[in-house]
């Protein structure tokens, strides 16, 4: 039988070894409070990202199969939103069960996006397991559930988020959640219009990072192909607008 964790996506991250770069950058303060990230967080996040790809490495005869390198970098992603998330305080919003309801039933199809109004840069959401929201594919020994989303608001209103998942019966994931990042210029853009740009933006720094590197595109492609309508899903939970 699995082992339940934690509820909470940042706790059981707090306990993965990639996390100890990122408790010790967020420790030290590694954020300032309107957001700016200071250049300890980005280097926490690089070693933390090294070190997941040399483990891999290590296991696979000295090479990286490509689905590795997405992971990689969603690995990345996360220790830099828990240093963060740390450097702030550790800040959990937790969602009631009627709260979570209200989201669902709430239509943010034509509504921007704008800012998140929030008392912190970075934090934690936590709203629980939702079976609506499933990622389900070869690379999963199970399907996983997003249950929780680290944000952050960089100093010009910048927003990032990462979903966490979770099994059912509380056993722990075994990947990181998908992300996005929006830009200014896309706070006067539908919700789901400017997850879209943002989900763009993405794929094509992929592919132009990669491109000598045919599998590894691949993957990222089948990756984001999985992951973008769980996002778009995962709207009604996590939008905050003006």
């Amino acid at each position: 039988m699995s082992k339940v964790e934690s509820k909470f996506g940042c706790v059981r991250f707090h306990r993965s070894p990639f996390s100890t770069l990122a408790r010790e950058a967020g420790n030290q303060g590694c954020m300032a409070a309107d957001g700016t990230i200071s250049a300890k967080a980005f280097a926490a996040s690089e070693r933390s990202g090294e070190q997941y790809v040399f483990a891999v490495m290590d296991n696979h005869g000295g090479q990286l199969p490509a689905e590795y390198g997405v992971v990689a970098s969603l690995v990345v992603q996360q220790v830099l939103l828990h240093a963060l998330y740390v450097s702030a305080g550790k800040q959990i919003f937790q969602f009631s069960s009627s709260l979570v309801r209200d989201f669902y039933r709430t239509d943010i199809s034509e509504t921007p996006i704008g800012r998140l109004h929030l008392p912190y840069a970075a934090g934690f959401l936590h709203f629980g397991l939702q079976d609506e929201l499933v990622l389900d594919n070869i690379w999963r020994a199970a399907p996983e559930y997003v249950d929780g989303a680290y944000y952050h608001l960089g100093p010009q209103g910048q927003l990032t988020v990462q979903l966490t998942l979770s099994r059912l019966g509380g056993a722990t994931s075994g990947l990181p959640g998908p992300y996005f990042s929006l830009e200014t210029g896309d706070f006067e853009c539908s919700a789901h219009v400017a997850v879209d740009r943002a989900l763009d933006r993405a794929a094509a720094a992929d592919v132009d990072g990669t491109a000598r590197m045919g599998d590894l595109i691949s993957e990222f492609s089948d990756w984001e192909g999985v992951a973008r309508p769980v996002i778009h899903q995962s709207l009604s939970l996590g939008s905050v607008h003006k």
